[in-house]
């Protein structure tokens, strides 16, 4: 025996499954997930632009050890290197920390709001 389906309630008021309170909870939900992931991409793009300039640094690095004629030359090298990328990864991970404090305080203002 085939039966039939007809539209009832639960069909007819497809559009309006969220009430409204719900439904504004949902889009800020959305909204703060999109605010985050922006926050996120920015924080990823400093991070490979950071690797980029490091990988290019060590680059030059290897190719100043290849011209060094002695010891002296080699020891001062690579002292040079590890003290410049020591402050450049200590500005780095500074930098990203505020980036963290700035974007968690920025979101949390936002979802007050």
């Amino acid at each position: 025996m085939k039966q039939e389906t007809t539209a009832g309630p639960a069909t007819e008021a497809a559009p309006n499954l969220i009430p409204d309170q719900g439904r504004k909870a949902v889009e800020e939900w959305l909204a703060s997930n999109e605010f985050m992931m922006k926050s996120a991409f920015g924080m990823a793009q400093r991070m490979m632009d950071f690797t980029q300039s490091r990988l290019r640094e060590d680059l030059d690095t290897m190719k100043t050890l290849a011209g060094c004629r002695k010891l002296e030359d080699v020891a001062a090298c690579q002292r040079s290197f590890a003290e410049k990328a020591t402050k450049q990864y200590a500005a780095q991970l500074n930098g990203m920390a505020k980036d963290m404090t700035t974007a968690f305080g920025d979101f949390f203002d936002h979802v007050r709001h």
